[in-house]
């Protein structure tokens, strides 16, 4: 039996062109994208309850996130090689 795709709601009642979705981050200011958070506050919060000692490396996969600043404000040492 083939499976039918489905559209997510956003797709369903706002179609957007994918790849100008995608890309908005080239017109747009950091702070004007739907993804932007001040204050990555979830993120945070896991990172601290994973208990990694603030040398050891964290990747960052986020396009114009913050999260850096945050973890650097908080002690986390950046990577030097």
């Amino acid at each position: 039996m083939k499976r039918q795709r489905t559209r997510c709601l956003h797709e369903a009642h706002n179609p957007v062109n994918r790849k100008e979705h995608w890309n908005q981050y080239q017109t747009k200011a950091p702070d004007d994208v739907s993804w932007f958070q001040t204050r990555p506050a979830i993120s945070l919060k896991l990172i601290e309850a994973t208990g990694i000692s603030k040398d050891e490396g964290i990747i960052d996969v986020g396009g114009g996130s913050v999260l850096v600043d945050f973890l650097l404000d908080a002690g986390f040492q950046a990577n030097k090689s």
